[in-house]
């Protein structure tokens, strides 16, 4: 999975792909079914899991809640300023996506690496 996974890297992405590699290794994830399964058991609750939604508005509360970090580049403040000021009108789809960004900006655990590997296969991350 991790060849595949940095064939995808770019200036945009670079980030996001070490960490998720460094998550297939630690966690000897070989397959993407693992890697569903994975993000699957972090949103499990008294053996109910959550829907993706439900997932991505967990990350969301989180972001919200935690203070951007003093060693963040101006840049990526700005970023996760942004997203805070807007999140409540972006789709599901673009919450999904920054939500993976913002995580990474802020070296919060990735929480959603099933769908940070999807969107980097194809292209959109």
């Amino acid at each position: 999975m991790g060849e595949e996974i940095l064939k995808k890297i770019n200036n945009n992405n670079y980030k996001i792909v070490n960490e998720l590699i460094d998550l297939i290794i630690e966690e000897n994830i070989k397959s993407e079914e693992e890697l569903k399964e994975y993000q699957d058991n972090l949103f499990k609750i008294d053996g109910k899991l959550m829907n993706h939604e439900e997932e991505i508005d967990y990350c969301v509360k989180t972001i919200l809640s935690t203070p951007a970090s003093e060693g963040l580049f101006f840049l990526d403040m700005q970023e996760v300023i942004n997203f805070k000021e807007n999140v409540n009108s972006l789709s599901i789809e673009e919450k999904n996506k920054r939500v993976i960004i913002i995580y990474s900006l802020m070296n919060l655990d990735m929480m959603l690496p099933y769908d940070a590997y999807k969107l980097i296969m194809s292209n959109n991350l």
